[in-house]
């Protein structure tokens, strides 16, 4: 019997070069149409993404912070001792504490989840309740409108964060009282990934105009901001505040009554704000839990006296759904992210995460996110194309009209072809715009970036001519087609989204990056 001969395993024969160019070739046609010919409702191809410009050189000491910083913010949460940890009560307060019998209440029954510290400036306080003694701490002289006002506050921080246990901070002056009991407070701060801290851009007399240049190349007055006093943050952003020197000297030194030009700027409402504004301005909610009134405009919020105190104020306190601030160059009331989510406050971004930036909403999702964005609109600051808020970069999140970014290769069979990575926009003062969208197909990288100028339409309206773009699959890169143009409707715009309308009709939001 004759033997057989094994079989030989078959190797696949080389792909011709031909069939790789073939492939490229089909990616090059199919992109091209996108941008050449895009859907009837498509507002523009990538006219709302671009890619990050270089950071400028840092000096040694910013370097040097910021790696402490991240090791702070990147480092696992340090573990409670206890299955429930708790929270610092931190009062600043120049003497008594009138409302200790209040509080004292609304501790009543939670041994063993709060922790009390009091810092008395001007005289030391007498004590009412038994909760309340033996938790002063040493205290220094306290000056309104100086750098002593954080030099109290970091000293509260440190104290506090010599407990383990402490996983929030609370920060409260002796006028505070507590509007919802300490289970609400204890799973509402606990239950959240966030600080509370305040900080929006106002670009008039007591906002920008209080800037210093002194304080280059560190803080820009672009990155200054400004903010109620009154935080509640977690552990890791009160180590950061107390970690801090470099941004606190810069504070110290040039933030400060009458400063030059007849300026007068106070640091207790600029340097928390800003310093989270330029460290982890997606850690913090930009707004403070604690209820401030400042639409009176004069320099201390408003007063309750005891005849103003009723069911009515209380009831209308604790139903605020909106962060409202007051900007000192017109006077008006704007507000940032004031979307709710599950009853609670959380950005209008939340709402299109992990969608497919839309794609897999259902309508009714589409539908509130049309309701937040006209809400928002209502507060949208005056003239926001001439806002230095504009500039930055910006990640694409969402646009009702799912083709609208990435035009063919975003419909339904686009999308099993083409993987979108990341659509970005870089807008260069004072009239750059950068759009860059990455994508892989078959193993491939690739990206198509655009360059343009902005022009400005009017108080909300912007027009970009973009130069051909660019495209890039692997190795291979070229421009193709002409110039192009869109134009682009700014709906609201603040330190971490940014909401626009195009010519068509199609909302897109935007997530500052960095």
């Amino acid at each position: 019997m004759k033997a057989v001969p094994p079989t030989r395993p078959r190797t696949s024969p080389p792909i011709p070069r031909v069939w790789v160019l073939a492939v490229a070739g089909f990616i090059f046609i199919a992109l091209g149409y996108a941008y050449l010919h895009p859907p009837q409702h498509y507002t523009s191809p990538m006219r709302v993404w671009l890619p990050a410009e270089p950071d400028r050189e840092l000096t040694d000491e910013e370097r040097a912070s910021r790696v402490v910083f991240r090791q702070i913010l990147t480092a696992p949460p340090l573990m409670s001792r206890r299955s429930k940890p708790k929270i610092a009560f931190m009062f600043l307060t120049p003497g008594t504490l009138p409302f200790e019998k209040l509080w004292e209440k609304f501790f009543e029954g939670h041994e063993g989840k709060y922790t009390i510290y009091v810092h008395a400036s001007r005289e030391k306080p007498e004590h009412v309740s038994p909760l309340f003694i033996g938790r002063d701490v040493h205290s220094e002289k306290v000056v309104w409108g100086t750098i002593s006002m954080v030099d109290a506050e970091r000293r509260l921080l440190a104290n506090a964060l010599g407990d383990i246990d402490n996983q929030h901070f609370v920060l409260l002056s002796d006028s505070c009282v507590p509007l919802h009991n300490f289970d609400y407070i204890y799973n509402y701060l606990m239950g959240s990934n966030l600080s509370f801290i305040d900080s929006f851009y106002d670009p008039g007399p007591h906002g920008n105009f209080r800037y210093s240049k002194n304080m280059l190349p560190e803080v820009t007055e672009a990155d200054f901001r400004k903010g109620s006093q009154w935080f509640s943050v977690k552990r890791q952003h009160a180590l950061l505040t107390i970690a801090d020197s470099l941004y606190y000297t810069k504070f110290k030194l040039y933030c400060k009554p009458g400063m030059e030009d007849g300026r007068n700027c106070y640091a207790d409402e600029h340097y928390i704000p800003t310093l989270f504004h330029m460290m982890d301005p997606n850690g913090i909610a930009n707004w403070s839990v604690t209820h401030v009134d400042w639409s009176e405009g004069k320099w201390h919020p408003k007063a309750y006296r005891a005849k103003d105190v009723s069911y009515e104020l209380l009831k209308n306190i604790t139903s605020v759904d909106m962060s409202y601030h007051v900007t000192s160059d017109s006077k008006k009331v704007v507000t940032e992210n004031p979307c709710l989510w599950n009853g609670m406050k959380r950005p209008c971004y939340l709402f299109v995460k992990g969608t497919d930036r839309g794609v897999l909403l259902p309508e009714e999702g589409h539908q509130e996110v049309a309701d937040a964005a006209l809400q928002l609109g209502k507060y949208c600051i005056d003239e926001p194309v001439k806002s230095p808020l504009i500039f930055g970069e910006w990640e694409v999140v969402y646009c009702s009209v799912p083709t609208s970014p990435g035009g063919i290769y975003r419909t339904p069979l686009g999308r099993l072809v083409f993987k979108t990575d990341d659509m970005v926009q870089v807008v260069e003062a004072p009239d750059i715009v950068r759009n860059k969208v990455t994508f892989s197909i078959f193993g491939l990288d690739g990206s198509v970036s655009l360059k343009g100028k902005l022009n400005v339409l009017d108080s909300k309206w912007i027009q970009v001519i973009f130069e051909p773009p660019e495209l890039k699959v692997g190795s291979l890169g070229f421009q193709y087609g002409g110039e192009s143009e869109v134009k682009l409707e700014i709906t609201y715009v603040d330190e971490k989204i940014r909401l626009g309308k195009g010519s068509r009709g199609s909302l897109f939001v935007f997530l500052r990056q960095g």
